[in-house]
């Protein structure tokens, strides 16, 4: 976060790195801007171990503030930390909703979406494992992925989404 952001982040101010810039300002934007309409007509929540202040910048960063209600976003301040299955069935009530997508890239991303399965009989949620397309070790993940049970393997979240509309759309069989 540097100086700049780190207390808005985490509560603190930085004693030992003293760079003014932080990494979070080099982070790339792997979402599609041209894909936010369509996302627009579904609901979206956000559960993440990140802080409030932390995806506030992000959200802000790539213009989802205006439309993604804040009530949509579960952090690490809401005291639920995956693979706690919690903030999803948080979101999917929230949604009125006994289906869903989550779209993460870690191992507790999958166990989430695994947990909440197994423990909620009445909800159905559905795993996408984002591997990232330029990663070395992209098909160790992919394979990793598939064997522990993802329902969905992708190298970006644009691909998930693309499948998504083509679904809802009826454009794919």
């Amino acid at each position: 976060a540097g100086q700049k952001h780190c207390f808005d982040f985490y509560h603190f101010q930085p004693r030992i790195i003293k760079k003014q810039e932080g990494n979070i300002k080099q982070e790339s934007i792997l979402f599609e801007a041209t894909l936010e309409d369509r996302l627009k007509k579904f609901q979206v929540g956000i559960y993440t171990g990140r802080s409030r202040g932390e995806t506030n910048y992000i959200m802000g960063k790539i213009g989802w503030k205006r439309w993604l209600s804040p009530e949509m976003i579960i952090t690490c301040e809401d005291n639920i930390k995956k693979p706690s299955p919690a903030g999803l069935k948080l979101l999917l009530d929230k949604f009125l909703s006994r289906t869903g997508l989550y779209i993460g890239d870690t191992r507790d991303d999958l166990l989430t979406v695994q947990n909440l399965n197994r423990e909620e009989k009445s909800i159905r949620c559905l795993s996408a494992i984002v591997t990232g397309e330029h990663s070395a070790e992209k098909k160790e993940k992919e394979k990793f992925y598939r064997d522990k049970g993802a329902d969905l393997v992708a190298g970006n979240v644009n691909q998930v989404l693309r499948l998504v509309f083509s679904i809802a759309e009826g454009t794919r069989k």
